[in-house]
């Protein structure tokens, strides 16, 4: 156009710091602040009122990975990780207990 109408005019946000910039706006138009926070609904820190993506969501569960229960997924421990019972965890012993989890070196197995 050569001639200035208004019709080539677009209102929106032009700051390119807020949350819902424009860069094809040419008029200012309300601009939203970014919120940063975590945006998962699953994490401890889940914050409802964020619009930006913080990078730093927390997941509670069990963090020793010789656990049974053990959570990969874990970035904080929940101080609820299953107890281990060590003893004889080969079937071939005497001594084994299908409830031991730990290996301990106590299996006696006859023959060897």
């Amino acid at each position: 156009a050569t001639l200035e109408d208004g019709s080539c005019l677009y209102q929106g946000c032009t700051d390119p710091a807020a949350f819902n910039y424009d860069s094809s706006a040419t008029l200012p138009g309300e601009c939203v602040g970014a919120v940063s926070g975590c945006l998962d609904p699953a994490a401890l820190n889940f914050y409802e009122g964020a619009n930006t993506a913080s990078g730093n969501c927390a997941y509670g569960g069990c963090t020793d990975s010789v656990r049974l229960n053990y959570d990969s997924t874990a970035t904080l421990d929940d101080g609820l990780c299953a107890p281990l019972f060590p003893g004889c965890t080969d079937s071939r012993s005497y001594t084994y207990k299908p409830f031991y989890d730990q290996d301990d070196g106590s299996c006696r197995i006859p023959g060897c």
